[in-house]
């Protein structure tokens, strides 16, 4: 008994019947409906992976969508921190505007898709 399929995580070369206990990577996919080309929002994984939110969106968009931050893992929490980042921007519009931090954790499942919004 055990995991048949060696695509998975929790193969068994030795198991000859299938016990369900196949674990697969998921995604997490990180987006803003208030990013812009012109404050991108630089996500970094606790493992030091990192990306950048760069497209707005009114909802949720799929998974791995265009200009969201897409973490791919195996099953497990992982925690994240997230910087609004305003470079390049005019210096008297930094003045009046703070930048925008987040900080958590998100649980990815086996072959799951978990969007996260950063507001």
């Amino acid at each position: 008994m055990g995991c048949t399929d060696p695509s998975s995580l929790t193969y068994n070369s030795a198991a000859t019947d299938d016990d369900g206990s196949c674990q697969y990577k998921g995604t997490a996919t990180f987006w803003n409906d208030k990013a812009s080309s012109l404050m991108k929002v630089t996500v970094q994984m606790a493992d030091g992976t990192t990306g950048s939110i760069t497209s707005d969106y009114s909802s949720a968009p799929s998974c791995g969508a265009s200009g969201c931050f897409t973490y791919t893992a195996k099953p497990a929490t992982y925690s994240y921190q997230a910087q609004e980042d305003t470079a390049g921007l005019w210096a008297t519009y930094q003045t009046v505007r703070d930048e925008k931090s987040w900080t958590g954790s998100v649980t990815i499942t086996s072959k799951g898709c978990y969007t996260l919004r950063l507001y």
